[in-house]
C-alpha cells in the first residue's frame, strides 16, 4: 500500500506548525518544510541563550554587589567570604536587590561580613573510634577506643667513626672578571651598534681617536667587509666627525651634530 501523506493527523501536525511560525518572514510561515527548518533553528536559539542570559544577569548581580560594597569600604571577595564565615544563606540575586532597594540594610549586612572576616577555627577530629550498640537510638553509655598508633620505627646506631674527617676548607671566591680598562666606548657615536663596535675592536679599533684618524671607507670595510655587519649606506660617514667631537671633549659640539644628523647618517643621504 502507497505511503499516504494527506492524512488527518499530518495536515493537523503542519497547521499546527505553520500557526507556531506565524509572523515569520517570507516562505517560513507559509511552507511546512522551511518552517519545520525555522522552528529547529529557533529552538536551538533559545536553549542556547536561556544559559547565556543566565550568565549575564549573574555578572550583573555580581557589578551591583561589588559597587554598592565598595561604598560601604569593601570589596566584592572579601564581603561574600565574610557572609559565608557569618552562615549568611543569602544569594546573589536578593544583594543586588538589597543593594539598589534598600542600602541601609545593605549596610548592616556588610557590617555582619566584617565580624566574621576569618572562618571559625574548628577542633581537629579525635583520633578515636567509638563502640556503639547496634539497636537504634541513643545509648547511654559509649566506650572509646583508640586507634592503634603505629610503633616507632627501630632506630639504627650509627658506628662511631674511626678518627675524625678533616674539616673541607672553603672554596675560594671565583675572581670576577675585570671590566676592560683600556678602550673607549664605542657606541657612544651615533648608529654604532655593539655589533660595529665589536667587529672594529676585532680589528684593533678601540678608541674615539682611532676612529677620528681612521677613513669612511676604511671604517666600512671592517664593518660591512671583514666583520659582516649590515649598516645603512653613508652611515660611517660620520663616524670620524663625531670621534673627533669627543677627542677633543666637546660635548655641546657632539650633541649639537648628533641632533642634526638622521639615523646616523646626514640629511642628504638620508633622503
Amino acid at each position: 500500500m502507497a505511503r499516504t501523506k494527506t492524512g488527518f493527523v499530518r495536515r493537523r501536525w503542519h497547521k499546527k506548525l505553520l500557526k507556531l511560525m506565524k509572523g515569520q518572514w517570507g516562505t517560513r510561515h507559509r511552507l511546512h518544510r522551511r518552517a519545520n527548518e525555522a522552528m529547529l533553528k529557533s529552538f536551538f536559539y533559545a536553549y542556547r541563550d536561556r544559559r547565556s542570559r543566565k550568565r549575564e544577569l549573574r555578572k550583573l548581580w555580581i557589578i551591583r554587589i561589588n559597587a554598592a560594597a565598595r561604598l560601604n569600604g569593601m570589596s566584592y571577595s572579601k564581603l561574600m567570604y565574610g557572609l559565608k564565615n557569618a552562615g549568611v544563606e543569602v544569594d546573589r540575586k536578593m544583594l543586588a536587590d538589597v543593594a539598589v532597594r534598600d542600602p541601609a540594610t545593605f549596610t548592616k549586612i556588610v557590617a555582619l561580613s566584617l565580624q566574621n572576616p576569618t572562618p571559625a577555627t574548628a577542633k581537629p577530629a579525635p583520633n578515636y573510634i567509638s563502640i556503639t550498640s547496634p539497636k537504634s537510638g541513643p545509648q547511654p553509655q559509649q566506650a572509646a577506643v583508640a586507634k592503634s598508633a603505629p610503633a616507632p620505627r627501630a632506630v639504627k646506631k650509627q658506628a662511631a667513626p674511626a678518627a675524625e674527617a678533616p674539616v673541607a676548607e672553603a672554596p675560594a671566591p671565583k675572581a670576577t672578571r675585570k671590566k676592560k680598562s683600556d678602550g673607549d666606548d664605542l657606541t657612544t657615536i651615533e648608529g654604532l651598534g655593539p655589533k660595529s663596535a665589536q667587529a672594529l675592536h676585532e680589528a684593533g679599533i678601540t678608541t674615539f681617536a682611532q676612529i677620528a684618524s681612521s677613513t669612511a671607507e676604511e671604517l666600512e670595510d671592517i664593518v660591512k667587509v671583514k666583520g659582516g655587519v649590515r649598516i645603512l649606506d653613508g652611515q660611517a660617514k660620520t663616524w670620524p666627525k663625531q670621534a673627533q667631537f669627543l677627542v677633543d671633549g666637546d660635548e655641546a659640539g657632539f650633541k649639537t651634530y648628533t641632533d642634526h644628523l638622521v639615523g646616523g647618517r646626514e640629511p642628504d643621504d638620508a633622503s
